[in-house]
C-alpha cells in the first residue's frame, strides 16, 4: 500500500477517536450527582448484608500416566456435575466517597461424586 494512504488512514482514525472520546466526555457532564439507591445505607460508614447463590463444583483432573509397582494405572473422573448453594455475609467499610473496603466470608455447600478406574482391569471405586 501507499505510505501516504496509511498515514492519512492513521490520522483519520486518531481524529475519529478524538471526536468519539470528546462526545463521551460531554455526555458525562449531564449526569446528576444524586444517590440512586438508598442513601441511608449507602452513606453509612459500615454496611452489613448477605447474599445467597448457587454454584457448581467443577474441576478437571490431570492424569500424569503414573504406573504403580503392581502395574496399575488409576484414572479419576467426575461423572456428573451437581449444583450446590452458598451463603455469604457482607461487611462493607466506606473509606472515602468512591472507595470502599469489602469483606465477604461465606460457606459453600455441595456434593461431588468421583469415580476411580483402573485402566488395565477395569476395576471401579466410587467415592462420594
Amino acid at each position: 500500500m501507499n505510505h501516504r494512504f496509511l498515514t492519512s488512514l492513521r490520522l483519520l482514525s486518531a481524529l475519529m477517536a478524538l471526536i468519539i472520546g470528546s462526545h463521551g466526555d460531554l455526555s458525562c457532564q449531564n449526569l446528576n450527582d444524586k444517590l440512586m439507591n438508598r442513601p441511608y445505607a449507602d452513606l453509612r460508614r459500615w454496611h452489613l448484608g448477605f447474599s445467597v447463590g448457587i454454584h457448581t463444583q467443577d474441576f478437571t483432573f490431570t492424569h500424569n500416566g503414573f504406573t504403580s509397582e503392581n502395574g496399575e494405572q488409576w484414572f479419576v473422573e467426575q461423572p456428573a456435575f451437581q449444583p450446590g448453594f452458598c451463603v455469604n455475609g457482607l461487611i462493607d467499610y466506606r473509606l472515602g466517597t468512591y472507595f470502599n473496603l469489602r469483606f465477604t466470608p461465606g460457606m459453600y455447600f455441595g456434593n461431588r461424586d468421583i469415580t476411580m478406574r483402573e485402566y488395565n482391569s477395569g476395576l471401579n471405586t466410587a467415592k462420594t
